[in-house]
């Protein structure tokens, strides 16, 4: 019998082996397969092993057949992502359904027998629920995948749009599920990516929505918007997942579409460039679309900036200007009178606090200065031009430690 154990751990370690290959990379599809057969083949010496033990001994029987229907539902997955990456989406959600029976039957046989189990391996079958629970709450997705893909396909993009949004919820699910979990690091990452994935391919169909609705009507705006958030989320998830492959493919894909919205609508550029000023992705892609055109569009964009600068300055500027005028011609009249000198002192400082105001607001109205930083210079000049009438100088009381 230990013979027979060590050729299933060997045959699920290949199984596992493969699966990864195949899930790297869409090239390598036929591993689902492989992996599939070497699960079966592991499912098959349990069997075997089953047909010729003692019933009677709970912990080795109960953690066995846990591990069969484990195989049995990775098995089933493999065949799933084999078939739904070919775009087989009947079969594929046939396969989802058979992974999910399975998986739920190993967690019921854990339950039901968890009580009269040993320590050892009530602690092994735990770790291995924490594991299966993830599948448990992912299974539900996979049977929504095919479904949001084919209407895609088909343009359908309210079915798409609603289906992804479905996805996402449960994966939602799933993702504060993992994160708060004792789940090794590789199950956090894999499901992060996930996660964003789901949330770029809302993005995606609600743009093919967009798509649909710009025969009447113009959605460039709305269509580069939703392309440019999917990006974002790819761009997010390869770099948590950089080994898998599907992500630096839906990456290059987003950026082809978002290079034919820049090439079909090249009067468009200002606009865009206006409505997502300071998006870097879609700068760079701008730049490897036409460096020239990009170019005279930053520079279009830097000149009416420059010219709505000068003509604030020159209302609010102008404005303030009076006022200061004013205010320096009324304190000129206020020297000309015999007033006492301690008066002549605080106005002097009045000057210095009302310039200081005057010239943040200037800033403020300029665009040259945040709403934050305009408050912290009326602090500070309240606050420094106040402290010049406190007696408590700095001295050896401020340099102690």
């Amino acid at each position: 019998m230990n013979e027979n154990i060590s050729r299933i751990n060997a045959l699920y370690n290949q199984g596992l082996e493969a699966k990864d290959i195949a899930r790297r990379s869409d090239n390598d599809l036929e591993q689902y397969k492989i992996a599939s057969n070497f699960y079966e083949k592991a499912v098959e010496l349990i069997d075997l092993i089953l047909k010729n033990t003692d019933y009677s001994n709970i912990n080795f029987i109960t953690q066995t057949k846990a591990l069969r229907e484990y195989y049995l539902y990775e098995s089933n997955e493999c065949l799933y992502a084999f078939d739904y990456k070919r775009n087989l989406f009947e079969t594929a959600i046939v396969f989802a359904t058979k992974a999910k029976k399975h998986i739920q039957y190993a967690l019921k046989i854990i339950d039901e027998n968890f009580d009269q189990l040993n320590e050892e391996t009530k602690s092994f079958l735990l770790t291995m629920k924490s594991n299966w629970t993830l599948s448990i709450q992912t299974i539900p997705i996979r049977q929504l995948e095919p479904i949001a893909k084919r209407a895609m396909l088909n343009k359908d993009y309210i079915t798409a749009l609603d289906s992804y949004r479905e996805m996402w919820e449960l994966q939602d699910k799933a993702h504060s599920y993992v994160i708060n979990s004792q789940l090794p690091e590789v199950f956090k990452r894999t499901e992060r990516g996930n996660y964003l994935a789901s949330k770029a391919s809302i993005s995606m169909s609600l743009a093919g929505v967009y798509v649909a609705k710009s025969i009447n009507n113009n959605y460039q705006k709305e269509i580069l918007e939703q392309f440019l958030i999917a990006l974002d989320y790819i761009k997010q998830a390869q770099e948590i997942n950089p080994e898998q492959d599907k992500y630096k493919v839906g990456k290059d894909q987003t950026i082809r579409n978002i290079r034919e919205i820049l090439e079909k609508n090249p009067d468009n550029w200002d606009a865009f460039y206006y409505n997502f000023e300071g998006n870097t992705l879609l700068n760079n892609i701008m730049k490897e679309t036409n460096v020239k055109k990009f170019n005279e569009t930053e520079l279009k964009r830097k000149l009416n900036l420059n010219e709505n600068k000068g003509k604030k300055l020159l209302i609010f500027g102008g404005f303030w200007l009076s006022v200061f005028i004013i205010l320096m011609s009324s304190i000129s009249i206020l020297f000309m009178l015999n007033i006492p000198w301690w008066s002549i002192i605080l106005i002097v400082l009045l000057v210095q606090f009302a310039y200081a105001l005057i010239s943040a607001t200037v800033l403020r109205n300029l665009g040259d200065l945040s709403e934050k930083g305009l408050l912290e210079i009326y602090k500070l000049t309240i606050k420094y031009n106040f402290n010049l009438f406190n007696s408590n100088k700095p001295g050896k009381e401020d340099a102690k430690m």
